[in-house]
C-alpha cells in the first residue's frame, strides 16, 4: 500500500474506513496540493480504495457522523477579461462588461466528493 508522500498528515477513523489527509507539493500555480485517501482496513490488510488530489492548501477538517468536511484554500487564476473604468462615467459600462464576463464563464467552483 503506497500512501501519498508529504507532510502534515491527519487521519480520521469511521468503522473499518480511514481518511488520510496529506499536504504535498505540486505543479499548481501556488505549488500546493492536498491528497485525500480513503483506506479500507477491514480484513486485516489495509488497502487504498480512492485517492483524490486537490489543488490548494489544506486548512482544517472535522468529521461528524461519518462525514468528513475538509476546508481548503485555493486561489484560481481565471484571468477574466476585466474592464477597468477610466473615469467615473465609465463605471456602469465596466460593471456591465465584467458581470457579463463572469456570467458567461464555463468555469465552476471546485466541488469534490470522495
Amino acid at each position: 500500500m503506497a500512501v501519498a508522500e508529504g507532510w502534515g498528515r491527519e487521519l480520521f477513523i469511521n468503522g473499518d474506513g480511514l481518511l488520510l489527509i496529506t499536504r504535498s507539493q505540486s505543479d499548481a500555480a501556488d505549488g500546493s496540493e492536498t491528497v485525500l485517501q480513503r483506506i479500507d482496513v477491514s480484513g486485516g490488510t489495509p488497502r487504498i480504495v480512492e485517492t483524490l488530489n486537490v489543488q490548494g492548501s489544506y486548512i482544517s477538517a472535522r468529521s461528524v457522523g461519518g462525514t468528513a468536511r475538509v476546508i481548503m484554500r485555493y486561489d484560481p487564476q481565471w484571468n477574466f477579461p476585466f474592464v477597468f473604468p477610466q473615469n467615473d462615467s465609465a463605471t456602469d459600462v465596466a460593471e456591465t462588461a465584467n458581470r457579463a464576463a463572469v456570467l458567461s464563464s464555463t468555469r465552476t467552483p471546485a466541488k469534490y466528493a470522495l
